[in-house]
């Protein structure tokens, strides 16, 4: 299994790599063709193939920014840097919109990037004020941040819906910019919330959660944009499984993992053969509409499920499971394969909004975003992850910036243990060395700890000491000195790693020996207990960018 997922994933890379230039090609000049399209303006859903745009920001507003961005980190094209400052300073015009939780779409995708890319603090600024107005939509009786209505009004305030989750990495990245943690203790309280409500039993999804404002309480669920209140709308759930995935990268609270993986599980289990979901994920029928925007963020979220993993497996397996619908969407849903006069979109076959018959089956920016993060990310994989071919090899996963583990279950290693003699006349043996070689099981923790237990066959140098009195029922031949001789001996050890460097290993062990001395006297059995202590080297041990 573990080649097979290696195999898969190297294909798809050298697949990518491959016509990457012709790709990248295309997608830039289909979006510099967008953002002329646009101009100052925002862009909502295509109409037959043509962009429906706004005056005023709308939840789409941050996303052709961070698109140009990520096609600028791809192409090292100045225009599409250019184009994406000057898409910020756009935004920057227009005041803060008190009436949306959606300020993380719009302002992490543009401003924060842009100030990451040039490191002007004014985008740095606004993006930090945008942070400070969506803490003001959390409600602190039932620890959740309110989706939509004005502040100071009670226009839907007891809403808030899965969408949030992604929406809540700008407060996490404003409590680490400004050392403001109140900011950081609102997003994971949320998260929270989100995980309790917003997800069912069996991991599907609930898009609405609407609570009494006064006293915290629930007072039912259900949906905005899915088929029905008990269905499950596949953009919510692609959004709860990259949410809380990015919500374990931020805090390390293994529920958000868990609660990702769970819904990734429930996602995989309802996908066509494609991998793009149905806009539904409980509409079955061959004639429901895809929703390729889905599967886009979904794929995103499982690139940091990937990214945060524990163990190489787990690293393998959503890294595949991205890759296989990052080249799905390529190879079936791009612009590329359009066969209409007018297509000003990235990504097609997408779902807007259903209910309101808003760019069905049409393009829309957050589609047209995660599929260039997509590919982004795999482009961050292919030019940084070491990918081990032979699963014989020992690897060490650097997990932060100070430790390492040891990543493969199963180690080979040897030893040699020699003997400096005994300050108890009453030991038999004046030699008695060892050599061993054998195979260790490591039990995987996501430390830097790493317990492990071992069987060593070897052998054993040994020699009886000379007797220094007559022969005895023991010692029966009065001789001067008794032969060398090699013994089989066999060792089950016991032990802990600490790995303190890339290169080098502390350890503590216990080991029990047994054994018989192969001599033509009466046995004399070489069973015995050793503990040990020291310093180790490691062998062929591998860095991995840290998930946090």
């Amino acid at each position: 299994m573990m080649k097979k997922l290696i195999i898969i994933s190297l294909l798809f890379l050298t697949q990518l790599n491959s016509y990457a230039q012709d790709l990248l090609k295309s997608i830039s000049d289909q979006l510099i063709k967008k953002d002329n399209i646009i101009g100052t303006k925002f862009p909502s859903y295509t109409e037959n193939g043509k962009w429906v745009l706004s005056d005023k920001p709308n939840w789409f507003a941050g996303f052709t920014c961070g698109e140009l961005w990520y096609m600028y980190d791809l192409t090292g094209n100045e225009d599409l840097k250019n184009r994406a400052v000057a898409d910020a300073d756009n935004l920057l015009k227009f005041a803060l919109p008190d009436n949306t939780h959606d300020l993380g779409f719009i302002y992490f995708n543009s401003l924060v990037k842009t100030y990451q890319h040039t490191g002007q603090t004014k985008y740095r600024d606004a993006a930090i004020s945008a942070a400070r107005l969506l803490a003001k939509r959390f409600n602190a009786k039932g620890n959740y941040i309110r989706a939509w209505g004005k502040l100071g009004t009670d226009e839907r305030e007891g809403w808030t819906i899965i969408d949030t989750m992604v929406n809540i990495e700008l407060l996490f990245w404003a409590a680490q910019e400004t050392g403001d943690y109140s900011l950081y203790d609102i997003a994971y309280k949320h998260a929270i919330t989100a995980m309790n409500e917003n997800i069912r039993s069996n991991y599907s999804s609930y898009h609405l959660v609407e609570f009494n404002p006064k006293s915290g309480a629930v007072v039912k669920k259900g949906t905005r944009q899915g088929f029905s209140d008990e269905s499950t709308w596949a953009r919510g759930q692609a959004w709860g499984i990259y949410g809380f995935a990015n919500a374990f990268k931020y805090t390390g609270d293994q529920r958000f993992l868990a609660a990702s993986r769970k819904m990734s599980e429930y996602f995989l289990k309802n996908l066509p053969g494609d991998m793009v979901p149905n806009w539904d994920l409980d509409l079955k029928a061959d004639s429901v509409i895809r929703d390729a925007s889905s599967a886009a963020i979904a794929a995103s979220g499982f690139y940091i499920l990937s990214d945060v993993a524990s163990s190489k497996i787990e690293h393998l397996k959503y890294l595949e499971l991205a890759g296989k619908i990052t080249r799905s969407l390529t190879n079936n849903y791009l612009f590329t394969n359009s066969k209409r006069n007018i297509e000003e979109g990235i990504l097609l076959h997408t779902v807007y909004n259903y209910g309101k018959e808003w760019g069905i089956d049409e393009s829309y920016p957050a589609g047209d975003f995660y599929f260039i993060e997509c590919l982004k990310k795999l482009s961050d994989v292919s030019q940084n992850e070491h990918i081990v071919v032979n699963s014989n090899e020992r690897e060490s996963h650097l997990i932060n910036n100070n430790w390492y583990y040891l990543e493969d279950n199963i180690s080979f290693r040897g030893g040699l243990y020699i003997f400096l003699g005994s300050s108890g006349s009453k030991h038999p043996l004046s030699k008695n060395s060892t050599c061993f070689t054998g195979f260790y099981y490591h039990f995987k923790t996501n430390n830097h700890l790493d317990p492990y237990i071992g069987l060593e066959p070897g052998i054993s140098w040994t020699q009886l000491k000379s007797p220094d009195k007559p022969p005895t029922e023991t010692y029966p031949y009065n001789i001067s000195s008794y032969p060398q001789s090699i013994s089989p001996v066999a060792s089950i050890t016991a032990g802990i790693n600490f790995f303190a460097t890339k290169w080098t290993h502390l350890f503590i062990e216990a080991k029990y020996l047994h054994g018989v001395l192969v001599s033509d006297i009466p046995a004399i059995p070489l069973n015995e207990f050793r503990f040990a202590f020291g310093f180790g080297f490691n062998i062929n041990t591998l860095k991995r960018r840290s998930p946090q």
